[in-house]
Order: structure tokens, then sequence, then C-alpha cells
């Protein structure tokens, strides 16, 4: 024992591996292991019985009741709050969330190629903004908007992948009346990540295809099928070529950070 204190005094061994170390020398992998037998020593059935025989000897419900009044009466909401909060994050939904990519039960959203928001959020709304002057960038799930743009113009973005087994993107545009502009990137699939097609379209602009004319505003799906014919309704709508580089360059950007991540 006092070995592995003097690696710790030493400053070759942090806190963390010394409590781990200390745990281990007594025979258990977790603190709660330890715990829970030393509060069976003394009588208890373990060691949240113990915490909750003394909090209600104090007069609480139960040791979680102690805790959430006391947080309350220093103007948290809850104690999971109280310890989220004082550790720099914006509450306790954060704080559970950062601990479970810790122990790797859930990848974060950036790295979750499964995750459903990974295309529309973090692609389509955080990597594509880069290749567009922003005045402002709306919150994630904001209704209505994902951006405001430099000309104060209000745009939804939807980014979606060619349909496996077919040959067409499909945007859910939900009839949509919030937005000025709606940019519609047309992706081969999640792995490649390469831009097919993107479009920046007015809710406003009569659009006139193979099933009639209609906005943007006033449909709640719009099909885009893959092929020269098809796409000559939507040309005019097509990014400049100089924004499509940048915006390839910001995704190849994007793609690289991921990669290294993966190697780390």
């Amino acid at each position: 024992m006092s070995e592995i204190y003097d690696l710790y005094k030493l400053g070759k061994i942090t806190e963390k591996e010394f409590h781990k170390l200390w745990l281990k020398e007594k025979g258990y992998e977790r603190e709660i292991d330890y715990r829970n037998a030393k509060a069976i020593e003394e009588g208890y059935v373990g060691y949240l019985d113990k915490l909750d025989k003394k909090a209600q000897k104090e007069g609480y419900k139960s040791f979680a009741d102690k805790q959430k009044v006391k947080a309350q009466k220093e103007g948290f909401k809850s104690h999971p709050d109280k310890i989220a909060i004082k550790n720099g994050l914006s509450g306790s939904t954060e704080y559970v969330r950062n601990k479970r990519h810790e122990r790797g039960i859930n990848k974060p959203m950036e790295e979750n190629l499964d995750c459903s928001m990974w295309l529309g959020y973090i692609v389509g709304e955080c990597v594509l903004s880069q290749a567009f002057k922003l005045a402002e960038q709306a919150k994630y799930n904001n209704p209505g908007y994902d951006w405001v743009c430099n000309r104060k113009f209000k745009i939804d973005v939807k980014a979606v992948c060619i349909e496996k087994g077919g040959n067409r993107w499909n945007f859910e545009i939900k009839s949509n009346k919030e937005a000025d502009y709606f940019l519609l990137a047309g992706f081969d699939n999640r792995q490649d990540l390469k831009p097919l097609q993107v479009w920046l379209i007015n809710g406003d602009a009569r659009i006139t295809n193979n099933s009639g004319t209609f906005t943007l505003h006033d449909r709640k799906k719009l099909s885009i099928t893959n092929t020269i014919e098809r796409m000559k309704s939507y040309e005019r709508y097509k990014i400049s070529q100089d924004r499509m580089d940048l915006l390839k360059a910001k995704i190849e950007e994007f793609k690289q950070k991921q990669q290294t991540k993966s190697v780390i």
C-alpha cells in the first residue's frame, strides 16, 4: 500500500489510478462493492440502505430526498443538475450523456453514423453551414428553420442519402411555411458522404415537374429522382460550382477529423 501511495505522492500515478489500485489491493473492482461490503459489516442491507437510514434519522424520506432538498435550497432544480452545473455542464441531461460516452455505452452523435440525427444535424446543419455566410445558426431541433443567412432569410436544411435499392432522394418538407428557403443536399451514402446534388430553393418558388406545379411551402415531402430528365425542374436552383467545391472541402475536413478520432 505504501508503495502505491509513494507513486501517487511523486505524481507518477493520478488520484483516480491510486484509488483504483487501492481498491484492487483490498479485493474490490468497484468502489460501490467496497462500500456495500463495509455497510453489511455494520448491519445494513447495503450502502444505499445505510445512507437512507441516516437520512431518515435527519427527517428526510430517503437519501435521494435529502440530496434533492439540499440542491433546491441552493437554487438548483435537482441534485443531478447541481453536480452537472458545478462541472461546467448545462444540466443533468448533458452530464448523463457524457458519462454514457465515457463508458462506451453510447457514442457522441458526431461519431455515430447510425444515429438518426447524424446526417441531418451534424452534417447537414453544422458541417454544411461552414460553406455559407450565416448571421445565426439556430439551436438544435429548432422548429421551422436551422440557419439565418447574412441577408436575414431563414433556411431549413435537409440532408439525405439516396434511397437504397432506388435512385431518388426523399426530403421531408412537412409543409413548413416558417422557412424562406430550403437547402436540399443529396448524398450518396453515409460512409462515403459525397454530395451529389445540392439545391437552394425559395419556399414560394413555383416548381413544375412530372407531378404538377407546386411550392415547397405546400409540400409534405419532395422526391427527386437522380436522372438528368427528372432533375431538369431543379437545375436553376443548384448552388454555384464555387459553393459546391467549398462545401465538398468542408465535408472532407470533417471526414478527416472523424478518421483521426477513430484512430485515437
